[in-house]
């Protein structure tokens, strides 16, 4: 979950949830979609969450690429919790 402390609580959630609703992709042709908005919202929100928000067209691919990414990081993260728990008994 994003938290508005990882942004250092330059934004307050409210912000930052409506800025992230307004991130909405569009189909324009098979497997290509374009992403029409952008603002600085989401320009730190990608620095911190290594999301290229600003690169407006993408294919499914890549956008599958990016959903997946958190899960990974989360089982990694899992992973890390667990070593620690381990070295501690």
């Amino acid at each position: 979950m994003l938290r508005a402390n990882k942004l250092e609580r330059k934004y307050s959630i409210g912000t930052i949830l409506a800025s992230l609703s307004k991130a909405e992709c569009s189909l324009i042709q098979q497997n290509y979609y374009l992403f029409d908005y952008y603002d600085e919202v989401l320009k730190d929100i990608g620095k911190n969450m290594d999301i290229d928000f600003e690169k407006r067209i993408r294919t499914l691919g890549e956008i599958k690429k990016f959903w997946q990414r958190p899960k990974k990081q989360k089982k990694h993260h899992e992973n890390l919790t667990n070593q620690k728990t381990r070295q501690a008994l």
